[in-house]
Parts: C-alpha cells; sequence; structure tokens
C-alpha cells in the first residue's frame, strides 16, 4: 500500500522557500527589526517595573518606620504625663521634662521618615 502524502507537508517546504526568497530580497528583514525592537522594549518595561516596585517597597519601609516612631512618641508622652501627674509613684525614674526632649527628638526622627517615604 502507498503511503498518502499529507498535504500541509508541501505547504510547508513552500511557505519556507517563499521566507527564505522575501528575506534575500529584504522584504523580510523588517520584520527582523521589529520583532529585535519590540523585544528590547520588553527588558526595558520589565527593568522599569522592577525599578519602580524596589521604590515602592523602599517608601513602605519608611513609612513603617514613621510610624513606629510616632508610637514611640505617642508613648513617652503617656510616660511622661503620667510622672507630672504622681510624681511619687516613680522616685528614681526618669523625670518627665527629660521625657518631653526625647519625644521632641523622636518626632524629628519620625518626620524626616516621612519626608524620605513621600520623596
Amino acid at each position: 500500500m502507498e503511503e498518502m502524502e499529507v498535504p500541509t507537508e508541501g505547504l510547508h517546504e513552500q511557505i519556507n522557500e517563499k521566507a527564505g526568497e522575501a528575506f534575500e530580497k529584504k522584504e523580510m528583514k523588517w520584520v527582523l527589526f521589529v520583532a529585535i525592537s519590540t523585544a528590547l522594549m520588553a527588558v526595558f518595561a520589565a527593568i522599569g517595573g522592577l525599578t519602580a516596585g524596589h521604590y515602592s517597597d523602599e517608601a513602605m519601609i519608611k513609612q513603617i518606620k514613621a510610624s513606629d516612631q510616632w508610637a514611640f512618641f505617642q508613648a513617652k508622652g503617656i510616660k511622661a504625663d503620667i510622672r507630672t501627674l504622681q510624681p511619687t509613684a516613680f522616685p528614681n525614674s526618669t523625670p518627665a521634662d527629660s521625657l518631653k526632649k526625647e519625644q521632641a527628638l523622636i518626632m524629628e526622627k519620625a518626620k524626616s521618615y516621612e519626608e524620605e517615604s513621600e520623596a
């Protein structure tokens, strides 16, 4: 029995021949240029996306640090207020005035983290 020839085999060969002829005639070189330029644009877009993600993560970390500093600021304020209201309850502890000074330094640090996060 004879094998039947698959009709697509002949088409495949013809397509390859025509593509080779077109490439030799410089008709297909622009397609190669478009493919390469598209690949390069995809690479640059990927690099840009990764860089943007990095800066977004850094901003989030700075915002978290600022939030932590504000919580520390509030804790120092509460301690200072308690020591002002009941100075005899904590005789050997840090005075309220010292806590207020520390609180001011903490506030400056928290504001600097917020500014870095916004930048």
